[in-house]
Order: C-alpha cells, then sequence, then structure tokens
C-alpha cells in the first residue's frame, strides 16, 4: 500500500477510533517493528514416521536394516518453521535435561538424508545450521518436553526431512510430535513468545461468538444529524460523537430500536464493537501482514468487520483473535 506517511496516520486515525475519541496512529519505529510479534499462520501437520535402513562399516561391511531414523513430511514445499516436540518414551538421558543447570541445547538436527543410514552421521548434510531447543515443563517427569524448532529456508521438493543426534534414531526414545509453520521463523523469537504464538496459532480462526442482540453501533460525526421514530418524523437532534446500537441495516437507515432509526449519510460511522487486550498488548497488522503497532492494556480498538477470522480495524489493518483479546458490541 504506498502512501504518503501522513496520508497513512491521517486514514487510520480516523477509522480506528475508541469509545468515541479518535485513536492516533503512528508509523512503527526500529525498535518496534524489531520487537514487533511475528505474523499469525495456521500450523500444518506434519507426517511422522519411522523407516528402517542399513548401516554401512568403515570396514565396508553392511548391516541391513539395522538402523531406523524418524521422517518428518511437510504438506506443502515451502519456507517456514518446523517445530518438533519430543516427550520421554524409554531414552534414558533425556532425564538431565530437565534439570535447569543442564544445557539450554539439545544436539538433534535436522537432516536432508535419513540420519544414519548408509554411515551417514552427524557431519551429512543438514537442513539448516539454525535451531533453538525450548525445554517445557521442567518439574514434571510426564510432562517434561523438548520443543525442538528449526527454521527451513531451502525447502526439499519431496517435502521430507530427518531428525538426527542423541536418542533419535530408536521409535522408543521418544513420543513425537510435530507441526509445520509455514513462511515464518520462529527461531527469531524468545520461548515464551514462541507459546504464546503457538497457542494462538493453533486456536485457529476463532471470533467470540455474540450473546447480545445488537449487531453493532452507528458513530454519530456531525451535529446535524437526527433520530427518526417508527413514523419517519424527526424524535431529536443526536450529538456528534453520540453511538446508538444497531439492531438491524435496511436500506439507507440503521435501526437503532423501538422502531426509531438513524439515516446513513457521510456522518455515520457504522461498526460491529471493538477490541482490547485484556492484561496484554493489543497487536494491530498491516494489510500486508507485517506488525504495524501494540496498543497498551485495556486501550480500545474499533472493529469494523470480523471475517476470515480476523478483526478489520480500518483501511485493511487487522488484529487476531487470541485468549487475552476482547471483543466487545
Amino acid at each position: 500500500m504506498k502512501m504518503k506517511k501522513m496520508v497513512l496516520a491521517t486514514a487510520v486515525g480516523t477509522m480506528m477510533l475508541g469509545g468515541f475519541t479518535p485513536i492516533p496512529l503512528s508509523n512503527p519505529t526500529v525498535r518496534q517493528v524489531e520487537a514487533a510479534t511475528i505474523s499469525y499462520v495456521k500450523p500444518q501437520d506434519v507426517e511422522v514416521s519411522w523407516i528402517s535402513g542399513d548401516i554401512v562399516y568403515d570396514d565396508g561391511s553392511v548391516s541391513k536394516d539395522a538402523t531406523k531414523s524418524s521422517q518428518f513430511t511437510t504438506k506443502t514445499s515451502e519456507k517456514g518453521t518446523l517445530i518438533i516436540e519430543l516427550k520421554k518414551k524409554e531414552y534414558r538421558y533425556m532425564e538431565m535435561y530437565r534439570d535447569p543447570q543442564a544445557s539450554e541445547w539439545l544436539p538433534a538436527f535436522l537432516y536432508v538424508q535419513p540420519y544414519g543410514f548408509d554411515g551417514r552421521d552427524q557431519y551429512a548434510k543438514k537442513v539448516t545450521g539454525i535451531q533453538k531447543s525450548d525445554f517445557i515443563n521442567r518439574d514434571s517427569v510426564e510432562n517434561f518436553t523438548i520443543r525442538q524448532v528449526y527454521y527451513i529456508e531451502q525447502p526439499k521438493a519431496d517435502k521430507k526431512y530427518y531428525l538426527g543426534g542423541v536418542g533419535t534414531s530408536s521409535p522408543n526414545s521418544y513420543y513425537i510430535d510435530a507441526k509445520f509453520y509455514p513462511n515464518v521463523d520462529l527461531t527469531k523469537i524468545s520461548k515464551a513468545e514462541r507459546s504464546a504464538y503457538i497457542k494462538t496459532a493453533q486456536k485457529g480462526d476463532e471470533i467470540p461468538a455474540s450473546n447480545v442482540s445488537h449487531i453493532g453501533r452507528v458513530l454519530i460525526q456531525a451535529n446535524d444529524m437526527v433520530l427518526y421514530n417508527k413514523d419517519g418524523k424527526v424524535h431529536r437532534k443526536l450529538k456528534q460523537y453520540e453511538g446508538l446500537r444497531v439492531y438491524q441495516v435496511q436500506g439507507d437507515r440503521y435501526q437503532v430500536g423501538g422502531g426509531f432509526y438513524v439515516k446513513k449519510t457521510k456522518n455515520t460511522l457504522f461498526y460491529v464493537g471493538h477490541i482490547y487486550g485484556k492484561d496484554q498488548h493489543l497487536s494491530v497488522y498491516k494489510p500486508n501482514g507485517e506488525f504495524f503497532k501494540k496498543f497498551k492494556p485495556m486501550e480500545n480498538v474499533r472493529v469494523y468487520s470480523t471475517e476470515n477470522g480476523r478483526y478489520n480495524v480500518g483501511a485493511g489493518y487487522y488484529a487476531l483473535p487470541d485468549f487475552h483479546v476482547n471483543f466487545d458490541r
């Protein structure tokens, strides 16, 4: 969207309103952009399987089907983040990673070919050198999880990737789960931010259902507007920035209850409600998915429609549903 900075700030500032007071939106600073949450994408399921292969020894001898490798097949061949979660099955060394004083990194890499087959070992070609290890629920024997995070910058055409490293060559080592997040790099954010991101992204497109009878509100933007009764006569004058609940939109008018209505003009602004972060910041994104700005907790942002799992807040800008985001009609 190619617009001058002043035009952008004016257009969005006019449409994104909290209460009855416009919320000014300035362009983000470099610091804001660097600290921004990455755009949310829904994760893709990943097929996890174990395959068998030969071991080739230094003397040339071969043990047929003597080793196994965990294989991860993504649905699409594209850049993105593959997240593999490991929970202990029989792998005896996993317990040492529960110690908070232990290393914050698990030496388990992602390879382009099955790890260990035909003599391939830790020197085999890796998919990526960028990885993160997140140790989750360290105080729990049952729920302790190692979350391996790999950013795939050069995806494979066959969409198959292989895990190699400590304890990863036996189906009895771990319980394994995997998800793929296309076109985002989740290695660039912190463990806490990743956990919040995953929780939100896996919720999917969930706009809370409304428990009120009105469908939105109309904001009066001038002093010359009037409220009509059911007979079409002027009931009273309306004040600028007065807001009325809307129960139905009919042709050229907004029905505001009891047969009363307001006519649609350039000075009426209809919106479906407003959102705010209850105890966390609310992130707003540009039409192209880039981060735009964070709003303080309890700071209102007007919503003009809810489509495709997004809160549309004006000029193509949007926010996403989250456990801390409240939506009020």
